[in-house]
């Protein structure tokens, strides 16, 4: 083994370049939650506080100090007997972090393993464009920060040990705009589908047990929005075989390992999509390195019809994948998502065929009637979603496709499953609350087609009426006069008369 004398690396001290200041944290405030609660935090001098549980986050000369310790507990599982919290406590010192740093940099094989990482990297940043963001988690000494801030606006620069972190922020340069912080890979304190990308290297093969590897890799895919860049031990690699044949003689202790099959199966219940996955070294043991792109529904939707309430920033907007849907159908998905720092509902008809695409195209599109009819029931102040926009396109797992956002109505449930829960004697006459609702929509002539408990949502606490929002208006007819005591208004009260059965007594009717 080459042995080199060790140098002793000064901290240098910080410069205006590399502080983190408060102005730079402001730049990312939108997108940061607490590891803890995971409500959104706020930024003050010196510290960083939750909204929610007021736990609060020292800056540290410069550096947020977000990382919690700890292992499957910490998320709710039953705690193994081998875990990585000792890991976790490495590097914690600016000393130890400096001797890791310096391995890199003195002895050969360090050397070039660092530039086959480079070139790795280099290869697959390059397939994935330039990003706005992108997280390297954990960072160490800033040991890849070259290789990868050409390939990003702002690097957030992330590791649990404060060691590395303060090691790096002083000792590595780079052009691009970095956020320096301490954070555990388990609860990474970003939003959901916060950050375009990240990269996570030489993390995996150090943690002992598969459910902390399943849980890294699935924090990955929650924060990332458009791809994951991690590495591992391959379980079939040419090195690990010959490893595993000789533990049976000296009884060696196995390495970390985790296969290809695995790993794919771990990125389609997070909501990825395994793309590719290099070798670093043919026979050696040197981590593979895969890359998992978050299924993105990559529509690029024209937007035709905006509410002035939303403010996008181009007519075109993207879609991704999310981890649950509120609906999953042959023909219709709907799910949440963030737009502009709005809570939306996502509705998207797919598959459609030759013929109602040209029907719609030559009159009117599903959604965009859908829009209208939501916009008059929003407009005369009858409770309703508010729509924000309407657009049509392409999408590479469904084809064409069209979408409808709407404004999330909080903390509601649908009629039906309000109605198992009310005491059907004396709080049935909060029916007539919805039955108003229904009547005001046919005087403003709007006829829905679809009425029925499903397509009505409840809000309410005990101390107050109900307040029902009629929604879901993809079948309705919007007429020039009141359709009031005609045969649609009556088809819409039989359908919902269908919906509550023995709910509701004849006398409700003539309410309306």
């Amino acid at each position: 083994m080459l042995t080199v004398r060790k140098e002793t690396i000064m901290i240098k001290p910080e410069t205006n370049k590399t502080k983190n200041s408060q102005e730079d944290l402001t730049l990312i405030a939108n997108m940061l939650q607490c590891p803890f609660c995971l409500a959104r935090i706020q930024i003050q001098e010196q510290t960083v506080r939750c909204t929610q549980c007021n736990n609060t986050y020292p800056v540290y000369q410069g550096v947020p100090l977000f990382a919690r310790a700890g292992s499957a507990d910490s998320w709710g599982q039953t705690r193994e007997q081998l875990t990585s919290e000792s890991y976790q406590q490495n590097y914690q010192e600016v000393q130890d972090a400096q001797d890791y740093n310096l391995k890199y940099q003195k002895y050969f094989l360090k050397r070039l393993s660092t530039k086959r990482e480079y070139r790795l990297l280099n290869q697959l940043l390059s397939r994935q464009g330039h990003c706005a963001t992108m997280l390297d988690l954990p960072c160490g000494g800033g040991r890849l920060s070259p290789q990868l801030a050409p390939f990003t606006d702002l690097l957030i620069e992330a590791d649990i040990a404060v060691g590395q972190i303060l090691y790096g922020k002083a000792n590595s340069h780079v052009p691009a705009r970095r956020i320096w912080m301490t954070a555990s890979a388990f609860h990474i304190p970003f939003q959901n589908s916060s950050i375009d990308a990240i990269v996570c290297i030489r993390l995996c093969h150090h943690l002992p047990m598969p459910t902390e590897r399943e849980r890294l890799l699935g924090e990955l895919l929650r924060v990332a929005r458009k791809f994951v860049i991690i590495s591992f031990f391959d379980y079939h690699s040419f090195k690990n075989t010959l490893r595993r044949m000789r533990s049976c003689l000296r009884h060696k202790k196995p390495k970390n390992t985790m296969t290809i099959q695995q790993i794919g199966e771990i990125a389609r219940k997070n909501g990825g999509e395994l793309v590719t996955y290099p070798s670093l070294s043919i026979i050696g043991s040197r981590p593979s390195l895969c890359i998992d792109c978050k299924k993105m529904i990559q529509a690029e939707i024209q937007i035709f019809a905006c509410n002035s309430s939303v403010k996008l920033v181009d007519s075109t907007l993207r879609f991704f994948y999310p981890e649950t849907f509120l609906k999953q159908e042959d023909e219709t998905l709907i799910w949440e998502q963030n737009i502009q720092d709005v809570e939306a509902i996502i509705k998207v008809y797919r598959h459609r065929s030759f013929l109602a695409r040209w029907r719609e195209k030559t009159f009117q599109f599903r959604v965009e009637r859908e829009l209208e009819a939501l916009s008059m029931l929003y407009q005369t102040n009858i409770p309703t979603s508010q729509p924000l926009f309407w657009g049509y396109g392409n999408c590479t797992q469904f084809g064409r496709i069209e979408a409808l956002a709407t404004r999330k109505i909080p903390n509601t449930i649908s009629l039906k499953e309000f109605l198992q829960k009310v005491d059907k004697k004396t709080d049935l006459l909060k029916l007539e609350i919805l039955f108003q609702h229904i009547r005001q929509m046919h005087e403003v002539g709007i006829y829905h087609g679809a009425l029925s408990p499903r397509n009505i949502l409840v809000t309410a606490t005990p101390a107050t009426l109900p307040t029902f929002y009629i929604i879901d208006m993809a079948q309705s007819i919007l007429f020039s006069k009141s359709i009031t005591g005609k045969k649609f208004a009556w088809h819409d009260l039989l359908h919902i008369a269908r919906g509550l059965k023995f709910y509701c007594s004849i006398s409700t009717f003539l309410l309306c």
